[in-house]
């Protein structure tokens, strides 16, 4: 699915390991967000560079759990701006922009 050899990443997992955990959302919007991170990661990250995907449980109570889902690599990075319009839904970074953090 992703082509993070062509760059040789190192791709890290840090997920929990727990029975009878089941997560209650809409499958398809979770699974686009994630690769969506993913697939930002494998790009702005150098060649030789990390990703680590983490999944861990913050709290459980009454058979709730809280999430943390992350996504971390040791690429570019955001600005304060970029990183305040992250969850605008379509936003895109034009060409100039991208070229500009590369």
């Amino acid at each position: 699915m992703f082509k993070e050899n062509d760059k040789n990443i190192k791709f890290i997992s840090e997920v929990i390991k727990e029975d009878n955990l089941y997560l209650k959302s809409d499958v398809l919007q979770l699974k686009q967000v994630i690769i969506n991170f993913i697939t930002n990661s494998i790009k702005f990250t150098n060649r030789n560079g990390k990703i680590i995907v983490g999944l861990k449980i913050l709290e459980k109570k009454n058979n709730f759990a809280t999430l943390e889902f992350k996504i971390e690599d040791n690429g570019k990075g955001m600005n304060k701006e970029q990183l305040n319009n992250l969850f605008i839904p379509f936003l895109k970074l034009s060409s100039k922009e991208v070229k500009k953090k590369i």
